[in-house]
């Protein structure tokens, strides 16, 4: 029988002083994978919107979390040769920290990540250090409703930004809120929301800062579609713009990255309109096969802004595998052809595994720091799915990582993806104009994902989540751009 399960993978700045060098595109050079963490708990890095590694100063910065069944902790390790060689520690103190982020500039590392508790629910806390990493400072905690969860952060120039997902009510919607320091972390103004969707989830937020410039991106259902948007300041977080729509398309785009190289700005992030099938086409074919059997199915609902639909979806999905199955038999006991509504069912796989692996890629770039922007390329064309691309800038050269679908095949399913993505790279040497060819970073078995990228003087650093080890563990690997 086939078994359904959720695939969740659910003012004006001076430019920077090398950004108008015309130098040769640089190739990257990667060293071997590197193991960071080594416990046996499940090791996990955040999820593409925030970053899991830093380099600033000479020093490469990680972050993942460590969970099993009766806790998850948030750990940290630096590396000072390079990602070499790295010392983990822990870094937080409840019982459930999980999903943190990290940012540095220069000798300062801020860190922040979701605690949860049974009285207090999800809060933001974050840490901070001043001398690389060598020691941190006391733990804060940057909210209090017990509804807030998933904070990337930014750093620059001696301001800091948090931003996270937040119900305004226990009945609510997430909405998008960011707290801003001007002390790099030490205390913190209050919140300022950023969204404006009201009954519809606003989610998934990332944050860039450099300089004066500030982008906050997000993804949002007001349109009773996942789409990607985006809000900037450029007085450092004095004052914020409007905010902008960035993708329109039909199908589910998800969670953003973001980089700035002077006057350059850069947007990534995964959209699921390549995938041959939608939703509406998975349960049409899953309908076709209960009226062969002589039943009426229940029409999906239109879309709805304030209902997020893939829940209810699932579902119906689930409860209309069950009803046919039940029918099924008796149908063909009355003379039915069973091979009528296997083939049905075949359809209805093939579009099922379309919807789910169809992720691909996309990228715009704006040269007026984010206050327009180009069209939209399509980065990726794989067999399998392409998710949570993270992106840095150097110059006019734009850098990107990714874990890809394309070197495995899934269970029956379509979701059980251990042991099938595996960790890909492209770079453009011309802000976006053109690609080099995707480039396989993985080749050990077990799944690759989630992967954060961050580049200083001249190295590229990749961190990521690998099952090779028969449990989740940390790996992360340099390039040396020549």
């Amino acid at each position: 029988m086939w078994k359904l399960s959720c695939l969740c993978l659910i003012g004006c700045v001076s430019m920077d002083a090398t950004s108008d060098v015309a130098t040769a595109p640089s190739t990257a050079s990667w060293g071997p994978d590197v193991r960071v963490s080594n416990t046996a708990a499940n090791s996990t890095t955040v999820f593409n919107f925030g970053r899991s590694v830093a380099a600033s100063a000479g020093r490469v910065h990680a972050v993942w979390w460590d969970e099993d069944a009766t806790s998850a902790q948030v750990y940290y390790a630096r590396s000072t040769d390079d990602g070499t060689t790295w010392a983990p520690i822990l870094l937080s103190s409840a019982a459930k920290a999980t999903v943190p982020t990290i940012a540095a500039d220069g000798d300062t590392v801020l860190v922040a990540w979701n605690q949860f508790d049974e009285a207090t629910q999800f809060t933001v806390h974050a840490r901070r250090s001043i001398d690389g990493g060598a020691t941190w400072q006391p733990e804060q905690t940057l909210t209090t409703t017990g509804r807030s969860a998933m904070a990337p952060v930014a750093i620059s120039e001696g301001r800091a930004y948090v931003v996270w997902g937040e119900t305004d009510d226990p009945n609510g919607s997430p909405e998008i809120y960011v707290r801003r320091s001007l002390d790099a972390g030490a205390t913190w103004e209050p919140p300022v929301k950023m969204s404006s969707s009201y009954n519809s989830p606003s989610w998934v937020p990332t944050v860039t800062a450099k300089g004066d410039l500030v982008l906050v991106g997000w993804v949002d259902y007001q349109d009773a579609n996942e789409e990607e948007y985006l809000r900037r300041s450029t007085d450092g977080g004095v004052t914020w713009g409007p905010i902008t729509r960035m993708s329109n398309d039909g199908a589910d785009s998800w969670a953003p990255s973001i980089a700035v190289s002077g006057n350059n700005v850069y947007f990534t992030w995964f959209d699921r309109r390549d995938g041959g099938a939608s939703d509406v086409d998975v349960e049409n074919a899953l309908d076709d096969a209960l009226e062969l059997v002589g039943l009426t199915p229940t029409p999906s609902p239109p879309r709805d802004p304030t209902i997020y639909y893939l829940p209810l979806f699932m579902q119906r999905i689930q409860m209309k595998i069950q009803t046919l199955m039940a029918a099924a038999p008796t149908w063909v006991q009355n003379g039915g052809d069973p091979s009528k509504v296997q083939a049905l069912l075949e359809i209805f796989q093939t579009k099922m595994y379309q919807w789910m692996v169809g992720w691909e890629l996309y990228f715009k770039q704006s040269s007026d720091r984010g206050a327009s922007w180009g069209a939209e390329t399509r980065l990726t064309t794989s067999t399998g799915l392409s998710q949570r691309p993270s992106v840095v800038a150097i110059r006019d050269e734009v850098h990107v990582v990714w874990f890809d679908g394309r070197d495995g095949k899934p269970n029956d399913a379509g979701s059980n993806y251990a042991g099938y993505t595996e960790i890909y790279y492209k770079s453009s040497p011309d802000q976006g104009r053109t690609w080099t060819a995707d480039e396989r970073l993985t080749t050990a078995t077990g799944d690759s994902s989630m992967a954060s990228l961050a580049e200083d003087h001249g190295q590229l650093h990749v961190l990521w989540t690998d099952m090779r080890d028969g449990n989740g563990e940390i790996y992360a690997k340099a390039a040396t751009l020549r």
